[in-house]
């Protein structure tokens, strides 16, 4: 059996993984709406078997990154 591969995880200040209903409510929108934009891409994510799970600050990034956007 060869050597198994371990892929390094930055350590967060919370280290907290939240779950897609929560995350669907801190974006205001619906959790298929947030299942949508990871599988797509355009939302970081993590899954955990077949859960997604979410840092906040990647909602936080995409928060901003959005409303920047919107404002110019």
């Amino acid at each position: 059996m060869g050597a198994q591969r371990h892929r390094e995880i930055p350590v967060t200040t919370t280290n907290h993984l939240i779950p897609a209903a929560d995350a669907a409510e801190r974006l205001g929108c619906t959790e298929k709406m947030i299942r949508k934009m990871a599988l797509d891409g355009r939302l970081p994510f993590v899954k955990v078997g077949s859960l997604l799970r979410f840092r906040p600050e990647d909602l936080e990034s995409f928060i901003e990154a959005h409303f920047t956007a919107a404002a110019r």
